[in-house]
Parts: structure tokens; C-alpha cells; sequence
């Protein structure tokens, strides 16, 4: 076992033997070598030798095998170190990136090779070594890896010189890398939509609600059948961990999630979430129903949750209590508030619920009296502003949107999100008293803007117009700017001078659907003083409005 200082390794490559003091201290931590056995295995029909291949790594170079195995010196640390094997030309034909703490033998193989490949590109230089095992990991397990290792197969075995630097090998691992770096992540609280070439993978990151899923094309119209993604589950298992969620961390629960292929044909699909649609109101109807009996009785809570009693009791109660659900999911009653009718409602229901409950597969054959008795009990229900953080599916109902949307267009080549995307005329009003005026905002299809300004001054020989507009879910930036000519300069020449009209725009959605926040509106150019015109310069606040 040899130790070697990473700072002395530094000094010798950069200055050499010479000008290292012998009394020199290292100044860097100690890092030690290992001895690693490596075994080679060549894919199929491949016109390589095993006997005419080397094996190397940072301390090892071009080291002999005998039947396809040798040796290298590797660091003995938590790290990802790469060892490769060249043929006689001195080019690399098969890889691995190997962590040394977790690995017995080194083998190299087309699979490794496809896996390092895809790794070697500035996109892991910012991961954790545990970040850049799991992603090696990972690599193998996309969809897309086995088309990708094919071709890396077919590259090996292509008989050129360098066979890993062809033309095959290269657009291939482009392809590659493309796929594996160009997912799509957008988030409406308390969803994400993640999307890659093959799928669409769908998160409910914290709500306890339960979200029916439909896709439709460009058209509107449904486009399969739909899905359903659980509510997450918040149950807390521990006394100890209450002090969490009262201060309102939930980072204890674990999200659910679904996946469904991406549809083949080029076009642009809505993805609308909706948790009174569908499965999704009867599951949460059932979830809230349940969670309510429970407090008298969790076994019979936990019965009414089981999949033969959740449809007819969860249909049951959203059919009595869809108002008030939908009053908390508009903000028109408060969690508090909401919660209290929703107790109401199971106990001015407690006799039909009883026959609904009676109803299901299990005979349980719970007496009606002793319901009724039990669920007035919750008629005690002391101050409900007490604690109210802890009541999860209430709170969800009042925090997060009933239906999300998100939007993505597939082409041939590639997935692009548009679930932020404006579209249509909107109306803008500035409302400082200096530039008191209303006008329009149209944002067209191909992600320009037109807009439609009282205090624009007119002229001519209008040249380039230049808008740009990002809008993140939240916060909506418009930059506009327009050059034309003001007037000739000296009148009657030909000659003209030009201004520019400047508008920038940064809002936030409001409650109300639409978005306040300030702007800057401004003029530039020759044309200002040369034609003594006077141009409104303000910022100041503005609102924005379907």
C-alpha cells in the first residue's frame, strides 16, 4: 500500500523534480493507493484481442493482461475514478468509472463503457460523488440506454482504429446525453410534471389530496384513459415528530407518483390534474370521511377507507358535501371553518351514512344507534382553530388548487413545457397620476408581443420592434422596445431622426387571476430633442387583467 500526497503530485507535474525542497511538508491530506484486479470482457463478434490490450488508470499505465485480466492503482478513497483499456494504437476501446470504497473488481465491458461515456461532459462536474454513483447507476436503467449501448456495441466492433472517437460513437452518445439532460420539470404546487423522450411522470409532493389525471390533445379532446395519482400519506407515526408538522415542516412524508408513456404523435397535449374529477373524488371524499369517523373510532375508520367500502362511501359523502369543498377550495371558508361543516355534515348524514356503511362486502352489521351515538360525540369538538395545521386534508383543500394544468408540446426531436406559456389580449393600466392611461398586451403564438400603448407617440418608418416576455408560473417580465422615426431633421430633408420607446414590465399573479407590480416607461434617441417633442418618461405601479 503506497501513500501519496495529492499537493506533491500537483508541484511535480507543474515544476518538476527539481524545485521540490526535500524538508517540504505536505500541506494537503494524505490520500492512499489501492492495487485493483481488472477483468475485461469484449461484446460478441469483435475483431479485438484481448491479448494486445493494456489496462490504466492515474497510476497505472498500460499495464499487461493475462486472459483478459490485470491489475491498476487506484486512490483508496469515497471517489469516481476512471480506468480504461487501449488497444496498440494507444486508444481507449472499453472504460469504467468506478468508486474504489465500493468495488472488489474492476471490470470493463461495452455496458460500463456506454455508462462512462455518457458520464465524461461538464454536466457532473457540480455532483457529489454519491450523486455521480447513483447517476452511473441510473444510466442504465433509461429506456433509452439499450438502443444507446448498441450502438456503443456496434462502435467497438466497427473495426476503425479509434473506434470510441467514431462518428457512430459520437452522435451517439449525443443523443444520449440529450435525452438523459433534457427532461422537463415544472411545478404547480403540489405537483410536478417531469417529462423525458418516454414518459411522463407525474409527483403529488405534499398535498394528502388525490389528483384524477387526463390528458388531452391540441383539440380538447380526452386522449386515453386517465390516471389517478394518490394522495400523499400523512400519517404521523411518532408523538415525537408532532413538533414538526405544528410549525408546518412536512418534509417527513414521502410523495406519491405515476408514470404513463408520452403520446407518439407531434402535437401539443394538456395534462389537467383534478382532484374532484374522476377516482380522485370519490378516493378523497372516502379520505376525508374516514379521517373524521376516525376520531371516534380508527378501526371503523380504516374500514371505510378499505378498496369494497372507499367508492360508494367516498361517492356518498361528496355528494352531500361538494359545496362546502369546493367554498374551502375558493378560500370562501377558512380551514377552520370548513372543517367544523364538514363534521356537520357526517353527523346531520350519520343515518344514510350508517346504511352506506352496513352496505359493504364484510357484514360488519355496526348496530345504527351506537353509530349515531358515536358520531354525535363529535358535536364536542372543542375550538378548531386549535392545532389546525395537523388537519392535513382540510388544509390541502384550502392551500393548493383543485385543477392544475400543464402543458407540453412533443415534436420529433424534442419536448418543450407550455404550461407557462400567455396567450390572448390582455389589458394593462398604469396607475401613477403621470401616466394614467389603460391599453392592451397581446401575446402571439410564436412568443411575441404586441402592444397597444395611449402614450405612445406617433410617428413613421417604424424599423424594428423588439419583445420579449418570461412568465415562471408566478412572475410575469415583459421587455418592449420600438425604434421609428420621429421627424425629419431639418424639415423637409430627407433626412430623419429615430427614437426608441422602452416599456419593461415585472408583475406577480394576483388573487385575482391576473398581476400587479411596477414598470418603467421610457424614451431614447436623437429624435427627442431634435424634434422638441415632449416624451412621457414614469414608472410606477401597474396592473395587468384579463
Amino acid at each position: 500500500m503506497n501513500k501519496i500526497s495529492i499537493f506533491l503530485i500537483s508541484i511535480l507535474l507543474l515544476v518538476g523534480c527539481d524545485s521540490v525542497e526535500p524538508e517540504m511538508e505536505p500541506t494537503w491530506p494524505i490520500a492512499e493507493t489501492k492495487d485493483f484486479n481488472v477483468s475485461l470482457n469484449l461484446p460478441e463478434n469483435t475483431s479485438l484481442k484481448l491479448s494486445e490490450l493494456t489496462v490504466s488508470s492515474l497510476f497505472t499505465n498500460e499495464n499487461q493482461l493475462a486472459n483478459g485480466e490485470g491489475s491498476v492503482e487506484l486512490f483508496d478513497d469515497n471517489a469516481m475514478e476512471l480506468v480504461y483499456a487501449t488497444n496498440p494504437e494507444g486508444d481507449i476501446v472499453l472504460m469504467n468509472i468506478v468508486n474504489p470504497m465500493t468495488t472488489e473488481e474492476v471490470i470493463l465491458d461495452s455496458k460500463t463503457t456506454a455508462q462512462s461515456l455518457a458520464m465524461i461532459h461538464p454536466w457532473v462536474m457540480n455532483l457529489s460523488v454519491e450523486a455521480r454513483q447513483e447517476a452511473f447507476d441510473e444510466i442504465a436503467l433509461l429506456p433509452e440506454f439499450n438502443a444507446y449501448h448498441d450502438l456503443i456495441v456496434q462502435g467497438i466492433n466497427s473495426g476503425e482504429i479509434n473506434p470510441l472517437a467514431s462518428d457512430v460513437i459520437v452522435e451517439a452518445i449525443g443523443d444520449f446525453q440529450h435525452s438523459l439532460l433534457s427532461r422537463i420539470e415544472v411545478e404547480i404546487a403540489p405537483l410536478v410534471m417531469e417529462i423525458d423522450n418516454d414518459a411522463v411522470n407525474l409527483t403529488n409532493k405534499s398535498s394528502s389530496m388525490a389528483y384524477s389525471l387526463q390528458l388531452y390533445d391540441e383539440n380538447n379532446k380526452e386522449f386515453g384513459d386517465p390516471y389517478l395519482v394518490d394522495g400523499v400519506n400523512k400519517e404521523i407515526l411518532s408523538w415525537g415528530t408532532i413538533g414538526n408538522f405544528v410549525t408546518g415542516n412536512f418534509d417527513l412524508f414521502t410523495p406519491q407518483e405515476i408514470k404513463f408513456q408520452v403520446p407518439s404523435a407531434a402535437q401539443v397535449y394538456t395534462l389537467k390534474a383534478d382532484s374532484w374529477a374522476g377516482d380522485a373524488a370519490w378516493r378523497n371524499g372516502a379520505n376525508i370521511s374516514s379521517s373524521i369517523v376516525g376520531i371516534v373510532s380508527t378501526t371503523l375508520g380504516k374500514l371505510m377507507k378499505n378498496s369494497e367500502c372507499a367508492i360508494s362511501i367516498g361517492s356518498f359523502f361528496y355528494g352531500h358535501a361538494g359545496t362546502v369543498l369546493q367554498q374551502m377550495t375558493q378560500n370562501e371558508l377558512s380551514t377552520s371553518q370548513g372543517m367544523g361543516q364538514l363534521i356537520s355534515i357526517i353527523g346531520n348524514t350519520s343515518n344514510s351514512l350508517h346504511g352506506v356503511i352496513n352496505s359493504c362486502p364484510g357484514n360488519y352489521s355496526i348496530g345504527s344507534q351506537a353509530f349515531n351515538q358515536a358520531i354525535k360525540a363529535l358535536s364536542l369538538v372543542g375550538n378548531l382553530e386549535n392545532g389546525v395545521l395537523l388537519f392535513f386534508n382540510a388544509v390541502d383543500i384550502s392551500q393548493y388548487d383543485s385543477q392544475i394544468d400543464f402543458c407540453f408540446e412533443k415534436s420529433e426531436d424534442d419536448i418543450i413545457d407550455c404550461s407557462n406559456k400567455m396567450t390572448g389580449t390582455w389589458g394593462f393600466e398604469f396607475m401613477n397620476s403621470a401616466c394614467s392611461a389603460k391599453g392592451t398586451i397581446t401575446f402571439e403564438e410564436d412568443g411575441s408581443i404586441t402592444i397597444e400603448n395611449p402614450l405612445s407617440i406617433d410617428g413613421f418608418n417604424e424599423g424594428e420592434v423588439t419583445s420579449f416576455y418570461d412568465f415562471n408560473g408566478e412572475t410575469l417580465t415583459i421587455n418592449y422596445e420600438r425604434d421609428y422615426d420621429l421627424c425629419a431633421a431639418p424639415p423637409g430633408s430627407p433626412d430623419f431622426v429615430d427614437v426608441i420607446e422602452h416599456l419593461t414590465i415585472q408583475v406577480e399573479v394576483d388573487e385575482d387571476d391576473g398581476f400587479q407590480g411596477t414598470y418603467t416607461y421610457a424614451y431614447s434617441g436623437d429624435g427627442i430633442k431634435t424634434c422638441n417633442i415632449q416624451t412621457p418618461n414614469c414608472n410606477g405601479e401597474i396592473v395587468v387583467f384579463k
